[in-house]
């Protein structure tokens, strides 16, 4: 039947737990009144009204699937359910309500068919869910008195409390309940105590509730008190008089959480238990019936019922606290006789011998014991001394690096604590790699984003500020807990007294003791060139056919992740003009003698290997470093005197050194889009660097799009077209649009699925409404689904 409005799902945590009003049922007025009556009900058997499973140790409840419990899950029923694997008996039960009323349907066994009769059928069964895991049944509209309908259902095969001894805990998926009580531990230690098996322990602790407890509901004048409730403290209170009194409430919920203890799943049943008069016969339930047992999951028969309340009997009185006193006679004193005074001789005198007065040896005891526990103290430091001693080193080699003069300092002396926390981890990154190299040995994500963040502080022409290098401290601290994260304790103290970091640091203080740190300085020149001189050997490995393709094929404009991206054009093959020459093939651009960035055109220094504006990685410059290196080593030459520059000979028209190839050349295979790649541009402002929560970086000078595949639409412009790889596909195929504005960046979101969010810094975040344009500050931070990108 096709719906015309759709209904909110039902969520049992809008209503009240059936178990708290359990004693409702049993008031004066309620006792004796018929709730329902049930035609075909077989001996023995209860009605379910709800089944319990989550437990806060206040309120047994029916799960909720917004607390990840199957058993909150109710769903419309299909036609009819087959629940012919959970047992063989089937029965025909015709329900009339008389005066029970709520969400919860009175069913029997295991649901198979339900259909309701009456002139409100139509609105009962389009209101009707079920939850197979439980076999609780709900009318959202709510049953009330009138109500019939007819109930095909079959009924579990009950193996019995004496065929779970060898009985193993199932395998059911039950919310987390809270902890035993003590009172509750110490009695169930006391059942079980010399028993072996699971299955027999439960048999023990349930027949151990039966044989000491009593049933009072404390309604009476002739029942002794028994609180009402079913919370933490009223079962340690059931467990900690001298008598065990409560009723079902109690007993079902202690019986719950002692199968629990003991391993097996399991959960309470709020229901009836009338004494049925057989089949075909018309069974009157009343408010009386009201009872609750508990279903305990099994290996061998799945869920099985068990009913751990104990049977009515006379409560004994409770014993007297106080012995009472026995009352005897008076014993009559005679008087004393007269005697005369008799004078005492003070000759006489106590010549008794005085008793010998025993030392007090506590203190002695008590010395021997303080200097036996020194001794034992001291040989254990001196054995944890070796690794104290390193563990200070490290603490105090974070103080220095945190608290270091200068903010650059403090954000390079974060990095080298994080490469030498990865050192002690156990892991082993390339020789000489470049931080980007380094995190992505590592492997996460938040290593690429601190490299790309530590790269960008420490090559930028302005001072980084207090609070980047804060934060570079505290990205720190959470990989820091990443890299323990599931390791065992015995991994994690073995990485805080590992000495692997603590010899880099050795070799790096020795090389500033013995030439200061313009040698440090050149030392990691030397390892980046060395890193850029292997990347360049494997790239012409690459790029053997690229070199078949001629001296003007172009090269991919693609960035690598983690590195900046290098907009100019191929090296051609063939005699350079400075050196050293780049083999046939490479794709690195030619950075020329001049003091210009061949990509963003800022101002660089002759030495430099980066480019302070935009982080571009000046690889021709790496003769530069090695002189540089050579030159510490040995002794300082003064610099060669420019000669003469050759001629020039006629070169082939070379793009300049801001031009792109085409978007057909630069584009990568479709399947292949794990990098952000920058199409042709052509108006000109301003220079931004985004940096990719994926640890690449673009430069962009005009408006764009930026997505997951991003294309403009019909007779819509762009100049540059920026895609990012997406694993979960959070980004959209053109999620945010940006541009410039009198030279200030603006962002504005294209409808994403996701949306975008613009966090500014020192101002709260803003989400993006689609369509507007958002003018945001170097320094901001995008986010577009579950990446972002920082505008620099």
């Amino acid at each position: 039947m096709l719906r015309n409005v759709v209904a909110q799902p039902f969520d049992p945590r809008d209503h009240p737990s059936p178990l708290a009003g359990f004693r409702r049922y049993l008031r004066d007025d309620e006792a004796d009144e018929v709730m329902m009556r049930i035609t075909g009900l077989a001996s023995g058997e209860r009605v379910r009204i709800a089944t319990l499973d989550s437990y806060d140790g206040v309120v047994y409840s029916v799960g909720s699937a917004a607390v990840d419990s199957a058993s909150g899950t109710f769903v419309r029923v299909p036609s009819r359910i087959d629940q012919s694997a959970v047992g063989s008996e089937r029965v025909e039960l015709d329900v009339e309500i008389v005066g029970y009323s709520g969400v919860w349907v009175p069913t029997v066994g295991m649901l198979e068919e339900i259909r309701f009769a009456g002139a409100d059928a139509t609105e009962l069964e389009d209101g009707f869910a079920f939850n197979g895991t439980s076999g609780t049944a709900v009318e959202l509209h709510g049953i009330r008195p009138g109500d019939r309908y007819r109930l095909d259902a079959v009924l579990p095969d009950d193996p019995g409390l004496d065929a779970l001894a060898d009985a193993v805990p199932g395998s059911a998926d039950v919310p987390h309940i809270a902890d035993a009580p003590e009172e509750l531990a110490t009695t169930l230690d006391g059942y079980v105590q010399g028993i072996q098996g699971a299955g027999a322990q439960l048999i023990a602790a349930i027949q151990g509730l039966r044989a000491d407890g009593y049933i009072s509901h404390g309604l009476g004048e002739d029942e002794p008190p028994s609180r009402s409730g079913h919370s933490l403290d009223r079962v340690a209170e059931l467990f900690g008089d001298g008598r065990m009194i409560g009723d079902a409430e109690q007993y079902a919920v202690a019986g719950a959480i002692m199968a629990t203890r003991l391993g097996f799943p399991a959960r309470v049943v709020f229901g009836f238990a009338p004494e049925a008069a057989g089949a075909g016969d018309v069974v009157a339930v009343r408010g009386s019936d009201v009872s609750a047992w508990i279903e305990v999951d099994t290996a061998q028969y799945g869920w099985v019922a068990v009913d751990p309340v104990p049977p009515i009997r006379p409560i004994p009185e409770e014993e007297p606290q106080d012995p009472t006193p026995v009352s005897r006679p008076e014993s009559i004193v005679p008087p004393p006789l007269d005697r005369p005074e008799t004078r005492e001789d003070p000759s006489e005198s106590d010549t008794s011998a005085e008793e010998p007065v025993v030392p007090d040896t506590t203190l002695e005891v008590l010395l021997q014991t303080l200097r036996i526990t020194g001794l034992v103290l001291l040989v254990i430091l001196l054995a944890l001394s070796p690794f104290l001693l390193v563990v200070g080193a490290k603490a105090r080699r974070r103080y220095l690096r945190r608290s270091a003069d200068t903010t650059r300092a403090r954000i390079r002396g974060g990095w080298d604590e994080f490469s030498d926390l990865v050192v002690d981890h156990g892991l082993a990154p390339p020789p000489a790699a470049t931080r980007a190299e380094f995190a992505a040995a590592v492997g996460t994500l938040p290593s690429r984003v601190l490299a790309a963040v530590v790269d960008r502080a420490v090559f930028a022409p302005d001072a980084p500020s207090e609070a980047d290098a804060e934060r570079v401290w505290v990205a720190v601290g959470e990989l820091r807990h990443s890299l323990d994260a599931g390791r065992t304790r015995r991994e994690r103290l073995r990485s805080l007294i590992s000495v692997r970091s603590l010899g880099v640091a050795r070799c790096a203080s020795s090389c500033t003791v013995r030439g200061g740190a313009h040698e440090l300085s050149l030392l990691r020149v030397a390892a980046a060139a060395r890193g850029s001189v292997l990347r360049r050997v494997r790239t012409l490995g690459r790029g053997g056919a690229r070199a078949a393709l001629g001296p003007g094929a172009p090269a991919r404009a693609t960035v690598a992740p983690g590195a900046a991206p290098a907009t100019g054009p191929a090296t051609p093959a063939g005699p350079a003009p400075a050196p050293p020459s780049v083999a046939p093939g490479a794709s690195q651009p030619e950075v020329s003698a001049s003091t210009h960035c061949p990509q963003c055109g800022a101002a660089i220094d002759p030495v430099d290997i980066f480019c302070g504006e935009c982080g571009f990685v000046l690889c021709a410059m790496t003769e530069v470093a090695e002189r540089g290196v050579a030159s510490s080593v040995a002794e300082p030459q003064p610099p060669p005197e420019p000669g003469p520059m050759p001629e020039s000979t006629p070169q082939p028209p070379q793009p300049s050194p801001h031009e792109v190839p085409s978007e057909s050349a630069a584009r990568p295979p479709v399947e292949d889009i794990e990098r952000t790649r920058m199409m042709a541009s052509r108006a000109r402002g301003e220079r931004y660097v985004l940096q990719f929560s994926t640890g690449e970086s673009v430069v962009v000078a005009g408006n764009g799009l930026i997505g997951r595949n991003p294309a403009p639409e019909p007779g819509e412009y762009v100049d540059e077209l920026v895609a990012i790889f997406d694993v979960g596909k959070s980004v959209s195929k053109s999620h945010v649009e940006f541009g410039q504005e009198s030279g200030r960046f603006w962002v504005s979101d294209r409808y994403s699925t996701n949306g975008t969010v613009v966090r500014q810094p020192d101002t709260d975040p803003v989400r993006c409404e689609p369509g507007k344009r958002y003018m945001i500050a170097r320094g901001s931070r995008v986010e577009i689904g579950e990446q972002f990108f920082i505008v620099s």
